[in-house]
C-alpha cells in the first residue's frame, strides 16, 4: 500500500476521507489497521485527529497505534512529505 501510495498519491487521496471515518468504528483492531494506515501513508493532514485517537481512545493498543502514527507523521518540516491534498498545496 505503501509503496502504491508513492507510485499514484492522486489514487490514495479518495481512500483518506474513508480511512478517518473509521477512527471511531466500534472495533478496535479496524481502528488500530486505520491508524497503522494513515501513518504509513503519511498523511499528514489528519494529525490532529490522530492524536485525539491518541489521548482518547478507550483501547490502549489503539492509542498506541495512534501515538505512533503521530509520531510517523511529525517529522522534521524540511523532511515531511506532504499529501497531494494537503491545504498546503492549495
Amino acid at each position: 500500500m505503501v509503496t502504491f501510495a508513492a507510485e499514484e498519491p492522486d489514487a490514495v487521496e479518495d481512500w483518506i476521507p474513508a480511512l478517518v471515518e473509521h477512527l471511531d468504528h466500534p472495533t478496535p483492531v479496524v481502528r488500530r489497521n486505520v491508524c497503522k494506515a494513515l501513518g504509513h501513508l503519511e498523511v499528514t493532514i489528519v494529525v490532529n485527529q490522530l492524536s485525539l485517537v491518541a489521548d482518547s481512545d478507550p483501547d490502549d493498543g489503539v492509542q498506541e497505534t495512534a501515538s505512533w502514527a503521530v509520531g510517523q507523521l511529525r517529522t522534521d518540516p524540511a523532511t515531511a512529505r506532504c499529501s497531494s491534498f494537503c491545504p498546503c498545496r492549495s
